[in-house]
């Protein structure tokens, strides 16, 4: 996350922000969109990519290879992407994997923000073995906030921009914090606490069963009367 100050980001305005690529295996760019928190697409374009070998996956989604082919190299499309981003907050949905693949974000926006993590720390199923909660997919936040139809259009860049910002607005409304650590993390309910408190029963009893090897002696009764004389009866 890059916050230049947070004082000021309160009056950036922020853009949801998604980016597509041809597949998890060849991370090029072909679809980049920028929204407003109202939903308003402000800014889509196709990218067309080195190697348009599209997935099925993609295809289904409606990208064509022949689309790609026609659409703008991306240094083409960086001077007006650029401009429109330089004094605005970029929310992503997942901040650290769109930036891994296109990092000139990060330096070009205003400010970059990850919406995942923080709907996740308030909303994501507790982990009791790594004490924090699970990241929650787009889909599944959209459907928590009223719309339960992204995702049937989900993985196109103007869809996710538009449900980024659109959840992100939502938790601007429910003041969510903005930090993304622990103590942000939602109460662990009874039943979670069972299975904590199951895993630590389970680590003690490991614990019991390392030292099954030590002989634990107890005193007897016989044995202390034994060595206790008349002069020592208190009556």
């Amino acid at each position: 996350m890059k916050i230049r100050s947070t004082k000021i980001l309160t009056n950036v305005r922020p853009l949801g922000t998604d980016l597509e690529v041809v597949s998890r295996t060849k991370p090029e760019l072909i679809d980049f969109a920028l929204a407003d928190e109202n939903g308003k697409l402000v800014y889509q374009t196709l990218i067309q990519p080195n190697n348009c070998n599209l997935s099925d996956e993609k295809k289904r989604k409606g990208y064509t290879e022949d689309a790609l082919s026609r659409a703008p190299k991306l240094e083409e499309v960086l001077p007006t992407i650029y401009a429109i981003i330089e004094t605005k907050l970029l929310v992503f949905w997942n901040e650290e994997y769109d930036l891994s693949i296109f990092p000139q974000l990060a330096e070009k926006a205003y400010a970059t923000v990850c919406a995942m993590k923080r709907y996740s720390a308030a909303y994501g199923v507790r982990n009791p073995y790594f004490g924090n909660n699970t990241y929650v997919s787009l889909s599944k936040a959209a459907e928590r906030i009223g719309n339960p139809g992204h995702k049937l259009v989900a993985h196109t860049a103007a869809s996710d921009a538009i449900a980024t910002a659109e959840i992100w607005k939502w938790m601007e409304d429910q003041n969510l914090p903005l930090k993304h650590c622990d103590t942000d993390m939602i109460p662990i309910t009874d039943y979670e606490k069972v299975i904590q408190e199951k895993e630590i029963l389970k680590q003690k009893c490991a614990q019991l069963e390392s030292k099954s090897h030590l002989e634990v002696v107890k005193p007897s009764l016989s044995s202390k009367q034994d060595k206790i004389g008349d002069s020592d009866v208190p009556f």
